[in-house]
């Protein structure tokens, strides 16, 4: 008789890349939904997704996301005004996948939006676009660059947004990354600043007649390598408009040009910094002593005579590049916050604190999961129910709660984000545990700055409801592997790790006060082996823990388990012992009492087979 038994299950997504970016290229900020609160916008290249946030209650909690259109092929740049002359906010946007530049209509106030409304399909690789009244006739134009025929061009708006044919202002400037419009000459009416990447050029055009008739090309400088960024605001509060610049050069410039006579006569750059891959520049008051300080990425420099003498306060995010930002108060408080696209993935806002500023940690909008190295489950919220823990490529940790005890989740909770990926599953880590001793579930992982360089941390969970702190450290370089336990039987958790990269060494680490406050290293075995598999357990029987590896060694052919027994019940050990040798290699090692004699066994793989061995 075949008896044939069928488990279903159902699956039931707790994230998938709906609430996230792919390539993220641009950000803006504007109130979408005209509650009075500044919401934010997004433009990705790889899921052609253009998208905005809810800013919920002005305070820095971000709904999810919610998408504009998601078939602009490669979209690079989005932008947000009042295109139609309704009163509410419309978007802009341009995507060179499909050279297409095209606006959205708020069809509500609230944040619908119709489908594009195209304003030119043969924007061959456009880079950015802007919007304002060019022509001094009260409506709102865009205006563009790309690498196509016409490669500065506006457009004119008929008040309702119906634009014209493109109006070409430059087309011969190789590869425009960036223009700024404003007014440089002090006419009253706009100008337009540009940056040419492949040119090295830094450069504007005069509006001559206040109606959208352009001068040709003044350049302002030609020397600056790979020019990226432009941006324009009175550096040195002389009561005209300066240029700031920025390149991508190995040792990218960040630099600004003087308006010497506030008609449009500029000295030779001055030097604020040198840094590599700089891509999003701005200026604007950030610390209220009324001048002009500079955002260049995630690095605020201040002003600090008010005459364009710069330095650097504060770096918000270390890591990947900031290839977009913009300066808005996000939670009404009158102080300038600051929101970052940070490559590849991630949007952040960091908020100005005192309005002098002083930055908080940067808090991710975005929710979504890039390839998720680890799952645990655990009650996070201590409401009795199980939710899920997660690590995921580039190191960001977070939550998803168990809204209904149902296996119905809520949105992404980051705990953390870290912008290195570290090489080798082997540091994938992420444990749920109570670290510190006060009955909740606290989460430890691997924080990495680049090859070969991180630390292992723990987040305290700081009201037992998965509200998390800043991460505490526990000790720095790269673990093989880890191992969680109380080692010294004075009842809290210690670390047990192995080190290849360093000495080669089997350590353990005490938690000397019960708070997740670590000793120093404490080595009881230094050997070179390639470990497969790190146990504490009471193997033998005296009521502590002992230490349990497996390894194959490098450049030979020996398989062993070793056992490392605590001989004092504190954490001193004994010396090595084998109990298994020259078998293939341990994929998975266990332990448990098969055999009811009420001591530990072991259960191994080997890869292709599972076998027992009893204590």
């Amino acid at each position: 008789m075949n008896v044939n038994a069928q488990i279903g299950f159902q699956e039931n997504i707790i994230i998938d890349q709906t609430y996230g970016v792919l390539n993220i290229e641009s950000v803006f900020s504007a109130d979408i939904d005209g509650d009075g609160y500044k919401d934010v916008l997004s433009a990705s290249l790889d899921d052609n997704k253009i998208a905005w946030y809810k800013n919920i209650d002005g305070s820095g909690e971000f709904g999810e996301q919610k998408i504009i259109y998601d078939k602009a092929i490669e979209a690079n740049s989005v932008f947000a005004i009042d295109i139609d002359g309704d009163g509410d906010i419309d978007v802009l946007s341009s995507s060179r996948g499909d050279n297409t530049i095209a606006w959205y209509e708020n069809t509500d106030g609230l944040g619908t939006f119709s489908n594009p409304k195209k304003i030119d399909e043969n924007a061959t690789f456009t880079w950015a676009v802007s919007a304002t009244d060019i022509d001094g006739d009260g409506d709102i134009d865009v205006l563009s660059a790309s690498n196509g025929v016409g490669r500065l061009v506006w457009y004119e708006n008929d008040g309702l947004g119906g634009f014209g044919s493109k109006q070409i202002i430059e087309a011969n400037t190789v590869n425009i990354r960036a223009i700024y419009p404003i007014d440089i000459d002090g006419d009253n009416d706009i100008d337009i600043v540009t940056a040419a990447y492949n040119d090295n050029e830094i450069a504007w055009y005069e509006n001559l007649n206040g109606q959208g008739t352009f001068s040709t090309k003044k350049v302002v400088a030609n020397n600056i390598a790979r020019a990226q960024t432009v941006f324009s605001a009175d550096l040195d509060s002389d009561g005209d408009m300066d240029i700031l610049s920025s390149s991508w050069e190995f040792n990218g410039k960040l630099v600004w040009f003087e308006n010497l006579d506030g008609q449009g006569s500029f000295s030779s750059y001055k030097k604020i910094a040198s840094n590599s891959a700089i891509v999003s520049v701005s200026a604007k008051d950030i610390d209220g002593d009324g001048d002009i300080d500079v955002i260049n990425g995630s690095q605020l420099y201040e002003n600090t005579d008010g005459a364009a003498n710069f330095t650097l306060k504060q770096e918000l995010v270390t890591g990947n590049t900031t290839v977009s930002h913009y300066v808005a108060d996000l939670n009404n408080d009158t102080y300038p916050d600051i929101i970052m696209g940070i490559e590849p993935n991630e949007i952040l806002w960091c908020k100005n604190t005192d309005g002098k500023g002083s930055f908080e940690t940067p808090k991710i909008i975005t929710r979504n999961v890039n390839n998720p190295e680890k799952l645990l489950v655990a009650d996070i919220d201590g409401d009795g129910d199980l939710d899920v823990s997660c690590l995921s490529n580039y190191n960001k940790t977070s939550w998803f709660e168990n809204i209904d005890g149902l296996g119905s989740f809520g949105i992404q909770n980051v705990i953390s984000t870290n912008p290195y990926d570290i090489d080798g599953g082997s540091n994938r880590v992420l444990f749920n545990v109570d670290m510190d001793g006060d009955n909740d579930i606290d989460i430890v992982t691997f924080v990495g700055y680049e090859f070969n360089t991180g630390k292992l941390v723990w987040y305290e969970n700081t009201d037992g409801k998965g509200d998390f702190s800043v991460s505490h450290d526990i000790f720095n370089d790269i673990p093989d592997m880890i191992n969680i336990n109380d080692i010294d039987g004075d009842g809290d958790l210690d670390v047990v790790c192995y080190f290849s990269y360093l000495n080669n060494e089997l350590r353990w680490y005490e938690n000397v006060d019960g708070k997740g406050n670590f000793g120093l290293e404490q080595v009881f075995f230094q050997e070179n082996i390639n470990l497969t598999n790190l146990n504490s357990c009471d193997i033998d029987n005296d009521g502590d823990l002992d230490v349990i590896v497996s390894y194959n060694r490098f450049g030979g052919f020996d398989k062993e388990v070793l056992l490392f027994q605590n001989t004092d019940s504190n954490g001193a050990f004994s010396d090595k012992q084998k109990i298994i040798t020259n078998e293939s290699n341990f994929s998975i090692i266990l332990f448990n009492d098969l055999d009811n004699d009420n001591d530990l066994d072991m259960i191994f793989s080997t890869g292709s087979e599972i076998f027992w061995q009893e204590n």
